[in-house]
C-alpha cells in the first residue's frame, strides 16, 4: 500500500492500475485518480466512491476505455451526456447505463451505429414498439434479432429488415417464415435464405423455382 503522494502520481502516470496500490486517501485524491484514468480508463475500478461519482473524470476514463463505465456511480450511469459518449465509442457498454438511460431512444440508436448487438441492451420497451424498432433496423438490420416476440412477426418490419440484410431473415418468427409473401421477398434478394423458411414454403413450387434461379 502506498501513502506517498509523489511516488503513486509518477507511478500511476506509468501505468493507470497501479492506483490499486494506492492507500484510500490517495484513491480518493483528484490530481492521482485523474492521471490514472488518463493512462488506463479501467483504473477507475480504484477510485474511491466519490470520484467514481465525478464527471471529469468518468469522462476521461471512457475516452480510452468505453466500458470504464462499469465502475462509474449510478448516478454516473444515469447522466445522458457521459453515457452518449460511452457508447458512441462502444456500442455494447449500452448494458452498463441506468435502466432509465437504456429506455432513451437517442442514447440506444447511438448504441445502435456503434454496435448492432447493443440493442439487447436496450429496454423491452422500446424493443416491443414498432416505431423505434423500425428507427433501429433502419441502421443495423440485426436489431430484429433482439426485438420481442411480437415485432418479430411483424410483417413491416420483416420486410425492412431483409431488405436491408436477407440473412437476418433467419430472426423472423415462424409465421413469417411461412408467409409467402414475405418469404418470397427475401428469397429474390439472397436465395441462400431458403434455410430459415418453413417447410411448408420449402415445398412450395414458386419458391423452389426462385431459389435456384
Amino acid at each position: 500500500m502506498f501513502d506517498n503522494y509523489e511516488e503513486i502520481l509518477k507511478k500511476v502516470k506509468q501505468y493507470g492500475l497501479f492506483l490499486e496500490d494506492a492507500s484510500f486517501e490517495l484513491r480518493n485524491n483528484y490530481n492521482i485518480v485523474m492521471e490514472a484514468v488518463k493512462n488506463h480508463g479501467l483504473s477507475l475500478r480504484y477510485a474511491s466512491e466519490k470520484l467514481k461519482n465525478n464527471e471529469d473524470i468518468v469522462s476521461e476514463a471512457i475516452k480510452s476505455r468505453p466500458s470504464a463505465l462499469f465502475y462509474a456511480s449510478d448516478e454516473i450511469k444515469n447522466n445522458k451526456d457521459i453515457v452518449m459518449k460511452a457508447v458512441n465509442n462502444d456500442g455494447l457498454v449500452l448494458e452498463y447505463a441506468s435502466d432509465n438511460l437504456k429506455n432513451d431512444l437517442d442514447i440506444v440508436l447511438e448504441a445502435v451505429k456503434n454496435n448492432g448487438n447493443s440493442f439487447k441492451y436496450a429496454s423491452f420497451k422500446i424493443r416491443n414498439n414498432k416505431k423505434t424498432i423500425m428507427k433501429a433496423i433502419n441502421i443495423r438490420s440485426i436489431c430484429l434479432k433482439y426485438a420481442s416476440d411480437k415485432i418479430k412477426n411483424d410483417k413491416d418490419v420483416v420486410i425492412k429488415t431483409i431488405r436491408g440484410c436477407p440473412y437476418y431473415f433467419k430472426y423472423a418468427s415462424d409465421n413469417m417464415k411461412d408467409n409467402y409473401e414475405i418469404v418470397l421477398e427475401a428469397i429474390k434478394m439472397d436465395e441462400s435464405v431458403i434455410k430459415y423458411v418453413s417447410e411448408n414454403m420449402k415445398d412450395n413450387y414458386e419458391i423452389i423455382l426462385e431459389s435456384v434461379k
